[in-house]
């Protein structure tokens, strides 16, 4: 049987948009000495068809065929299963959103969409602490600044910016030359019209130098 064949027709078939035919066509490869290739590919055809629960499993199956996961693979898991996290929060299953969620920042800290998603689940169960909290781990494991944003968004519209003061207070104190930081702290004291604490911020900040911030 020519592996190559079949999967020059399932890609013929992708490229029409025809992903069933595509799938299909790889059905009876499953067994040969390619079934990684195989795997692979309908793998991608799966996540092309947004069939993200089959597109897990079947990314599972290569990973237990290699017998370990390379850098690559546990990407495409995650990313997996943030895709299934995420259906799960918009079908109304918020409880297996949340249990997956934190299975996912537990096996990868620095997936940022993760903290982001937790956050907006527990705004709606309006548990803002835990929602800030959320975010809070999010920046301390990855140091993305979409978190401060959130963070900030929040802080406004549910109206404890004291409560984001603290949170900056204290964050500053465990990283005094992380340049972003010290520039959103700032921002948000100018927000408050709290002008000389702003200055203050923004004169550590111009003593940093960005490139070698922490």
């Amino acid at each position: 049987m020519n592996v190559e064949s079949y999967l020059l027709l399932a890609e013929a078939h992708a490229l029409e948009g025809d992903f069933d035919s595509a799938i299909e066509t790889l059905s009876p490869l499953k067994k040969q000495e390619e079934y990684l290739k195989v795997r692979e590919k309908l793998r991608d055809l799966l996540i092309k068809k947004k069939e993200y629960g089959k597109a897990y499993d079947v990314q599972k199956s290569i990973i237990k065929k290699k017998g370990e996961s390379s850098p690559g693979d546990k990407i495409i898991l995650h990313g997996l299963k943030f895709e299934l996290s995420k259906y799960a929060y918009e079908t109304g299953n918020i409880d297996d959103a949340e249990k997956k969620l934190k299975e996912l920042v537990k096996d990868s800290p620095k997936f940022t969409p993760a903290y982001i998603l937790l956050h907006e689940i527990n705004l709606d169960k309006d548990s803002v602490g835990s929602a800030m909290d959320w975010l809070i781990t999010g920046y301390r494991q990855t140091g993305n600044a979409i978190n401060l944003i959130k963070l900030e968004d929040t802080a406004i519209e549910k109206e404890v910016p004291a409560r984001l003061l603290e949170i900056y207070s204290q964050l500053t104190e465990e990283s005094g030359t992380d340049f972003a930081l010290i520039l959103f702290y700032g921002k948000f004291l100018l927000r408050l019209e709290m002008v000389d604490e702003a200055l203050e911020q923004f004169l550590k900040a111009d003593s940093i130098d960005p490139n070698n911030a922490s």
